[in-house]
């Protein structure tokens, strides 16, 4: 290691692809898992610790990721996303935004690219040839229904299943920002790019701009994104009138015959485990929530004659405050649906684990 070299055997992942469901001899409803070796995710820690520091002294991180970042996250970002569209309400705006679908983004990594990009931060010496060593030589094979493939060679991508992959990811992209002229969101792959003007044409117009700088810079970095899957959608006051006749274009600025199949508009949005609505009611989302409430609470009601009296109570209490939160606190914090949403998993789990045979007493604590 201190001549920055890794052992081979510390690049050598065994791939077990795992069923999702649906049809088996189906190659895409398999999920791949990498098994890589402990001593190898021991050094990935201590170079990610490493990294870290230098990265936090400097202040290198793009503050627009919130992805893989020691505290921010999810509802960070929500909640900043959230605060931008309600800014652009209060001055009435239109705010249009466009939410990238990134084919395979940490399969597409360059090496090259990343090891250029990494010089530039200021990883450099044996250091940055220790994390050439790591990506480079890496292999991988496949153990399915008790055979084992033969190993193959990984040309290109951070490592599945490695410790330290995030966060050369977050650094390939680290630079996406310079590119952006607008408003980006990023969640690791998740992109998110925002206009707002006073007006839907001045926004969209901004937007077209930006997506296409947006392409030249995943062109530049050989990262496909998959237009099918990318989706445009127009915040607006539902009172102000917006005639929302254009069609966006993802292509780059060398698509001169253009082609491009346009992104469609769309009314509402999953980003991040929330529904936005384009009219920022939250109703999509509020039906989402309650259509899980009602199965739980179907599951309450049928085990309401053999379950404890003390378990009913927690449980409903913990509906009850679900409840509250999604429909009387949304306009305040919605981001807190998100986990809400766990504790309504968590209060299915428990209702499925309960035995037709409990004998708890009343008094029993089981949480």
């Amino acid at each position: 290691i201190s001549n920055g070299i890794i052992p081979l055997a510390m690049k050598t992942a065994l791939v077990i692809p795992l069923f999702k469901g649906g049809a088996r001899n189906n190659v895409q409803n398999y999920r791949p898992i990498s098994i890589l070796s402990c001593f190898a995710k021991i050094l990935e820690k201590h170079l990610r610790i490493t990294m870290n520091s230098f990265l936090d002294k400097h202040s290198l991180l793009s503050p627009y990721q919130y992805g893989f970042t020691q505290g921010r996250g999810t509802q960070t970002l929500l909640e900043d996303f959230s605060d931008m569209l309600n800014l652009s309400f209060e001055r009435n705006q239109v705010a249009c935004a466009l939410f990238l679908d990134v084919r395979k983004a940490f399969d597409s990594v360059s090496h090259h690219i990343l090891l250029r990009k990494l010089s530039k931060l200021g990883f450099r010496g044996s250091f940055l040839h220790l994390l050439e060593n790591f990506l480079q030589d890496r292999r991988q094979c496949v153990s399915f229904g008790g055979y084992q493939s033969g190993f193959f060679s990984i040309k290109a991508g951070v490592p599945q299943g490695s410790v330290l992959s995030p966060l050369l990811y977050n650094l390939y992209v680290n630079d996406l920002s310079m590119a952006v002229p607008i408003s980006l969101f990023q969640y690791a792959d998740d992109t998110v790019i925002l206009s707002r003007a006073s007006n839907y044409s001045d926004a969209f117009s901004s937007l077209q701009t930006a997506a296409i700088k947006t392409m030249d810079w995943f062109e530049a970095n050989l990262i496909k994104v998959n237009a099918s899957k990318t989706q445009l959608i127009c915040f607006h006051n539902p009172l102000k009138k917006v005639n929302m006749t254009s069609s966006l274009r993802l292509h780059s600025s060398r698509c001169l015959a253009c082609a491009c199949e346009p992104i469609q508009h769309t009314s509402s949005i999953k980003y991040l485990g929330l529904f936005f609505d384009s009219d920022l009611t939250w109703n999509t989302h509020l039906a989402h929530v309650c259509k899980k409430i009602r199965a739980v609470s179907c599951l309450l009601h049928n085990t309401r004659y053999f379950m404890p009296l003390s378990v009913s109570k927690k449980l409903l209490y913990m509906l009850l405050s679900t409840v509250y939160s999604v429909t009387v606190l949304p306009c305040m914090v919605i981001v807190l649906c998100v986990g809400k949403l766990e504790l309504i998993r968590f209060c299915v789990l428990c209702l499925k684990n309960i035995s037709y045979d409990l004998c708890l007493g009343e008094d029993i604590d089981v949480f």
